[in-house]
C-alpha cells in the first residue's frame, strides 16, 4: 500500500460521457485522499479522522481495496498543485489504482472549474470518483451528471457572496463610510484635542490647527474633519470613565 503525508454562473464544458470497459472479476483499487486547510485542523487530526472513517467505510461497503492513502494538511482546495493529491493523481493515471475516495466534494476542490478539469481528466485516464457524504461515484453516468451540476452550482454560490461583499463595499463608500481596518492617530494627537477642547476651542478650529501643523489624519491625509476631531475627542473622553 502507498501511503502519503498526512455574479455570473461560471462557464462550464460538460465532460465527455464514456463508456468504460469494467473489469467484474476484481474489485475496484480505490485511492483516499484527505485534505483540511489550516494547520489548526491537521494538529487537532479532529477533521482527518472523520474523514478518515468516512472514505474506508465507502470502501467497505462498495468491496473495493483500498491501494493507497494520501493526506495534505494545512493546504488551501482553491490551490489546483497540492503534493500529496498530485501523488494520488498519478496512482490513478499510471492505472495503480481505480478510483479516487474523498469524504466531501470540496476535499478535491473548491473551485467548480478545477473540479471539472479532474473530472475530464479521470474521463481520459479511465478512472473514477467517489463521494462519500454524496454517496455517489462517477461509476455511472448518472453519478457524474450529479457532481457535475453540484460543483457549478457551489462556485456560483462562492461568486454571489463576492458579488454581494463587493457591492456593499461599494455602497459603504459611495455613503462616505470608512472601509477596512480602523487607523489610529498618536497619543500626542490626542492629547492636544483633549487640552484644546477643554480650553474651551470649537471642534472646526482644532481641525484647522491641525492642518496648519501638518498632523495625519486617522486615515494618513492632510485634511481633518470637525466630524473626526469631535469623534476622538469623545472616544478619550469615554476611555477616561473607565
Amino acid at each position: 500500500m502507498n501511503t502519503g503525508g498526512c455574479g455570473s454562473i461560471p462557464t462550464i464544458r460538460k465532460p465527455q460521457m464514456k463508456k468504460k470497459q469494467i473489469k467484474t472479476d476484481a474489485p475496484l483499487r480505490a485511492v483516499i485522499y484527505r485534505r483540511v486547510s489550516t494547520d489548526d485542523q491537521a494538529e487537532s487530526k479532529l477533521g482527518l479522522e472523520a474523514q478518515d472513517e468516512a472514505t474506508k467505510s465507502m470502501c467497505a461497503y462498495k468491496k473495493w481495496t483500498i491501494v493507497g492513502q494520501f493526506c495534505d494538511e494545512g493546504v488551501s482546495g482553491r490551490k489546483e498543485s497540492r503534493p500529496d493529491f498530485d501523488k494520488a493523481l498519478s496512482m490513478l493515471a499510471n492505472k495503480e489504482a481505480d478510483v479516487l475516495v474523498v469524504k466531501s466534494l470540496d476535499r478535491i476542490s473548491r473551485s467548480a472549474i478545477h473540479f471539472l478539469k479532474v473530472m475530464q481528466t479521470a474521463d481520459a485516464e479511465g478512472w473514477d470518483v467517489a463521494i462519500r457524504d454524496l454517496d455517489l461515484d462517477t461509476h455511472s453516468e448518472a453519478g457524474r451528471m450529479v457532481l457535475t451540476i453540484l460543483a457549478a452550482v457551489a462556485e456560483w454560490e462562492v461568486e454571489v457572496i463576492r458579488r454581494r461583499t463587493r457591492d456593499g463595499l461599494k455602497a459603504k463608500i459611495a455613503r462616505g463610510e470608512r472601509v477596512g481596518r480602523e487607523r489610529v492617530v498618536g497619543d500626542d494627537v490626542v492629547e492636544r484635542i483633549v487640552k484644546l477642547k477643554d480650553a474651551g476651542t470649537t471642534f472646526r478650529s482644532i481641525a484647522s490647527a491641525l492642518d496648519l501643523d501638518g498632523v495625519a489624519t486617522p486615515n494618513g491625509g492632510r485634511a481633518w474633519q470637525y466630524s473626526t476631531v469631535r469623534k476622538i475627542y469623545d472616544n478619550a473622553k469615554k476611555a477616561m470613565k473607565i
